[in-house]
Protein backbone atom coordinates (compact mmCIF):
# COMPACT_ATOMS: atom_id res chain seq x y z
CA UNK A 1 0.00 0.00 0.00
CA UNK A 2 1.76 3.35 -1.47
CA UNK A 3 0.61 5.98 1.35
CA UNK A 4 0.68 9.80 0.67
CA UNK A 5 3.01 11.17 2.88
CA UNK A 6 2.71 15.42 3.87
CA UNK A 7 6.16 16.41 5.57
CA UNK A 8 5.07 20.08 7.12
CA UNK A 9 8.39 21.67 8.41
CA UNK A 10 9.97 24.56 7.92
CA UNK A 11 13.89 23.35 8.35
CA UNK A 12 15.19 22.22 5.10
CA UNK A 13 17.53 20.16 6.15
CA UNK A 14 14.48 18.21 8.43
CA UNK A 15 12.74 17.71 5.02
CA UNK A 16 15.59 16.67 3.29
CA UNK A 17 16.50 13.87 5.94
CA UNK A 18 12.55 12.68 5.95
CA UNK A 19 12.57 13.09 2.03
CA UNK A 20 15.53 10.52 2.28
CA UNK A 21 14.50 7.98 4.36
CA UNK A 22 11.50 7.87 3.15
CA UNK A 23 12.67 7.38 -0.27
CA UNK A 24 15.04 4.61 0.82
CA UNK A 25 12.94 2.63 3.15
CA UNK A 26 9.17 3.27 2.41
CA UNK A 27 6.44 3.09 -0.16
CA UNK A 28 5.10 6.67 0.15
CA UNK A 29 4.31 9.29 -1.95
CA UNK A 30 5.79 12.66 -0.48
CA UNK A 31 4.69 15.69 -0.55
CA UNK A 32 6.12 18.36 0.91
CA UNK A 33 5.20 22.55 2.86
CA UNK A 34 7.82 25.01 4.71
CA UNK A 35 4.57 26.93 6.87
CA UNK A 36 1.66 26.19 8.29
CA UNK A 37 -0.68 28.38 5.49
CA UNK A 38 1.21 26.38 2.87
CA UNK A 39 0.55 22.50 4.50
CA UNK A 40 -3.18 23.49 5.23
CA UNK A 41 -3.54 24.10 1.40
CA UNK A 42 -1.93 20.45 0.62
CA UNK A 43 -3.95 18.84 3.02
CA UNK A 44 -6.90 20.01 1.41
CA UNK A 45 -5.59 19.68 -2.42
CA UNK A 46 -3.56 16.27 -2.11
CA UNK A 47 -5.62 14.43 0.77
CA UNK A 48 -2.52 12.78 2.27
CA UNK A 49 -3.01 9.93 4.81
CA UNK A 50 0.35 10.49 7.20
CA UNK A 51 1.81 13.83 8.29
CA UNK A 52 5.09 14.40 9.74
CA UNK A 53 4.55 17.62 11.02
CA UNK A 54 6.80 19.91 12.94
CA UNK A 55 5.06 21.35 15.97
CA UNK A 56 6.76 24.79 15.57
CA UNK A 57 5.98 25.64 12.03
CA UNK A 58 5.47 29.19 11.05
CA UNK A 59 2.17 30.97 10.36
CA UNK A 60 -0.05 27.67 11.63
CA UNK A 61 1.59 26.36 14.50
CA UNK A 62 1.59 22.06 14.39
CA UNK A 63 -0.98 22.20 16.89
CA UNK A 64 -3.53 24.55 15.22
CA UNK A 65 -3.01 22.00 11.85
CA UNK A 66 -3.36 18.73 14.30
CA UNK A 67 -6.59 20.68 15.67
CA UNK A 68 -7.92 21.65 12.56
CA UNK A 69 -7.40 18.09 10.97
CA UNK A 70 -9.43 16.30 13.80
CA UNK A 71 -12.48 18.72 13.75
CA UNK A 72 -12.63 18.52 9.83
CA UNK A 73 -15.11 16.28 8.64
CA UNK A 74 -12.76 13.35 6.65
CA UNK A 75 -13.70 10.20 4.57
CA UNK A 76 -10.51 8.71 5.90
CA UNK A 77 -8.31 9.15 8.93
CA UNK A 78 -4.99 10.67 8.85
CA UNK A 79 -2.38 9.77 11.05
CA UNK A 80 -0.32 12.69 12.72
CA UNK A 81 3.15 12.33 13.54
CA UNK A 82 4.49 15.21 15.48
CA UNK A 83 8.14 16.66 15.55
CA UNK A 84 9.49 18.53 18.17
CA UNK A 85 13.24 20.00 19.39
CA UNK A 86 12.56 18.39 22.48
CA UNK A 87 9.50 16.50 24.87
CA UNK A 88 8.99 16.71 28.00
CA UNK A 89 6.10 14.69 29.71
CA UNK A 90 3.45 17.58 29.55
CA UNK A 91 4.56 18.74 25.93
CA UNK A 92 4.37 14.96 24.82
CA UNK A 93 0.93 14.54 26.63
CA UNK A 94 -0.57 17.90 25.12
CA UNK A 95 0.53 16.52 21.29
CA UNK A 96 -1.71 13.41 22.00
CA UNK A 97 -4.40 15.01 23.37
CA UNK A 98 -4.80 17.25 20.63
CA UNK A 99 -4.55 14.48 18.30
CA UNK A 100 -1.37 13.56 17.43
CA UNK A 101 -0.84 9.56 17.18
CA UNK A 102 2.81 9.74 17.97
CA UNK A 103 5.87 12.22 18.30
CA UNK A 104 9.40 11.98 17.30
CA UNK A 105 12.19 14.55 18.53
CA UNK A 106 14.59 16.48 16.63
CA UNK A 107 17.00 15.97 15.43
CA UNK A 108 15.25 12.81 13.44
CA UNK A 109 16.73 9.54 13.53
CA UNK A 110 15.96 8.11 10.25
CA UNK A 111 15.56 4.47 10.97
CA UNK A 112 13.33 5.62 14.04
CA UNK A 113 11.64 7.93 11.51
CA UNK A 114 10.96 5.17 9.05
CA UNK A 115 9.74 2.93 12.00
CA UNK A 116 7.09 5.77 13.02
CA UNK A 117 5.97 5.82 9.47
CA UNK A 118 5.70 1.97 9.35
CA UNK A 119 3.23 1.91 12.41
CA UNK A 120 1.07 4.54 10.90
CA UNK A 121 1.21 2.56 7.71
CA UNK A 122 0.39 -0.51 9.78
CA UNK A 123 -2.83 1.91 11.25
CA UNK A 124 -3.80 3.30 7.80
CA UNK A 125 -3.88 -0.51 6.53
CA UNK A 126 -5.90 -1.79 9.28
CA UNK A 127 -8.77 1.08 8.78
CA UNK A 128 -8.99 0.59 5.10
CA UNK A 129 -9.55 -3.25 5.64
CA UNK A 130 -12.31 -2.35 8.23
CA UNK A 131 -14.01 0.37 5.92
CA UNK A 132 -14.17 -2.47 3.12
CA UNK A 133 -15.76 -4.67 5.59
CA UNK A 134 -18.31 -1.98 6.27
CA UNK A 135 -18.84 -0.88 2.56
CA UNK A 136 -19.97 -4.60 2.20
CA UNK A 137 -22.02 -4.86 5.19
CA UNK A 138 -23.49 -1.64 4.25
CA UNK A 139 -24.19 -2.89 0.29
CA UNK A 140 -25.23 -6.42 1.28
CA UNK A 141 -27.79 -4.98 3.99
CA UNK A 142 -29.25 -2.12 1.57
CA UNK A 143 -30.02 -5.25 -1.14
CA UNK A 144 -32.12 -6.95 1.72
CA UNK A 145 -35.60 -7.17 0.77
CA UNK A 146 -36.75 -5.92 3.97
CA UNK A 147 -36.44 -3.10 5.89
CA UNK A 148 -33.58 -3.25 8.75
CA UNK A 149 -32.88 -1.01 11.87
CA UNK A 150 -30.29 -1.68 14.89
CA UNK A 151 -31.63 0.39 18.01
CA UNK A 152 -29.82 1.45 21.65
CA UNK A 153 -31.18 0.30 24.87
CA UNK A 154 -33.91 3.31 24.88
CA UNK A 155 -35.69 2.64 21.28
CA UNK A 156 -33.07 5.40 19.47
CA UNK A 157 -32.45 4.63 16.35
CA UNK A 158 -28.86 4.00 15.37
CA UNK A 159 -28.47 2.29 11.88
CA UNK A 160 -31.02 1.34 9.37
CA UNK A 161 -31.05 0.25 5.52
CA UNK A 162 -32.41 1.98 2.48
CA UNK A 163 -35.60 -0.40 2.32
CA UNK A 164 -36.30 0.95 6.64
CA UNK A 165 -35.86 4.75 5.22
CA UNK A 166 -38.45 4.21 2.04
CA UNK A 167 -41.00 1.88 5.03
CA UNK A 168 -40.97 4.88 7.42
CA UNK A 169 -40.99 7.95 4.49
CA UNK A 170 -38.27 9.55 6.16
CA UNK A 171 -35.10 10.99 5.38
CA UNK A 172 -32.99 8.85 7.62
CA UNK A 173 -30.40 10.91 8.95
CA UNK A 174 -32.26 13.17 11.00
CA UNK A 175 -33.44 10.44 13.17
CA UNK A 176 -30.33 8.95 13.99
CA UNK A 177 -29.72 8.87 17.53
CA UNK A 178 -33.54 9.94 18.43
CA UNK A 179 -36.04 7.64 19.88
CA UNK A 180 -38.59 5.87 17.51
CA UNK A 181 -41.31 6.63 20.00
CA UNK A 182 -40.74 10.39 19.08
CA UNK A 183 -40.39 9.90 15.01
CA UNK A 184 -42.14 6.77 14.05
CA UNK A 185 -44.60 4.98 16.67
CA UNK A 186 -47.84 6.35 16.76
CA UNK A 187 -49.27 4.63 20.12
CA UNK A 188 -47.04 5.64 22.87
CA UNK A 189 -48.17 2.47 24.24
CA UNK A 190 -46.57 0.17 21.45
CA UNK A 191 -43.33 1.78 21.89
CA UNK A 192 -43.39 1.41 25.73
CA UNK A 193 -44.08 -2.53 24.53
CA UNK A 194 -40.97 -2.18 22.37
CA UNK A 195 -39.04 -1.22 25.26
CA UNK A 196 -40.19 -3.35 27.56
CA UNK A 197 -39.18 -6.22 24.76
CA UNK A 198 -35.28 -4.14 24.62
CA UNK A 199 -34.72 -4.17 28.31
CA UNK A 200 -36.07 -7.70 28.69
CA UNK A 201 -33.84 -8.97 25.57
CA UNK A 202 -36.85 -10.74 24.29
CA UNK A 203 -37.63 -11.57 20.52
CA UNK A 204 -41.10 -10.95 18.83
CA UNK A 205 -42.38 -11.88 15.94
CA UNK A 206 -44.58 -10.25 13.18
CA UNK A 207 -46.30 -7.22 14.84
CA UNK A 208 -47.98 -4.68 13.53
CA UNK A 209 -47.64 -0.89 14.59
CA UNK A 210 -49.53 2.18 14.11
CA UNK A 211 -47.49 4.78 12.60
CA UNK A 212 -47.33 8.24 13.28
CA UNK A 213 -49.48 10.62 10.60
CA UNK A 214 -47.24 11.95 7.71
CA UNK A 215 -47.53 12.70 4.24
CA UNK A 216 -46.42 9.81 2.30
CA UNK A 217 -46.19 7.46 4.71
CA UNK A 218 -48.25 4.05 5.51
CA UNK A 219 -50.71 4.35 8.46
CA UNK A 220 -49.09 0.91 9.88
CA UNK A 221 -45.64 -1.40 9.80
CA UNK A 222 -45.36 -4.99 9.90
CA UNK A 223 -42.56 -5.47 12.21
CA UNK A 224 -39.95 -8.49 13.99
CA UNK A 225 -37.55 -7.68 16.86
CA UNK A 226 -34.64 -9.64 18.47
CA UNK A 227 -32.24 -8.90 20.58
CA UNK A 228 -28.63 -8.15 19.26
CA UNK A 229 -25.49 -9.68 21.01
CA UNK A 230 -22.18 -8.02 21.86
CA UNK A 231 -20.54 -5.05 23.74
CA UNK A 232 -22.16 -2.63 21.03
CA UNK A 233 -24.43 0.40 21.66
CA UNK A 234 -27.08 -0.88 19.20
CA UNK A 235 -28.67 -3.45 21.20
CA UNK A 236 -31.62 -4.24 19.77
CA UNK A 237 -32.61 -4.81 15.73
CA UNK A 238 -36.19 -4.66 13.62
CA UNK A 239 -37.21 -6.35 10.67
CA UNK A 240 -39.75 -4.31 8.89
CA UNK A 241 -42.39 -4.65 6.09
CA UNK A 242 -45.22 -3.40 4.92
CA UNK A 243 -48.98 -4.90 5.42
Amino acid sequence: MEVKVLIADDDLMSRDTMVEALTDGSEAAIICAANGDEAWDKLKLDDPRLILLDWGLPNSKGVEICRSVRNAASAHYIYIVALGERWDDQEMLAALQTGADDYLAKPLNPEALLARVQIGRRVLEKEERLDQIIQGWRTMVDNLPFGVACLGPRGELMRANMLFASLIGVDIKPLLGKSLGKTVFGKREEFAWLLDNIRRKRSFDRTIIEMRPYEGRASHLVMWGRPLDGESEMVYQIIAGSE
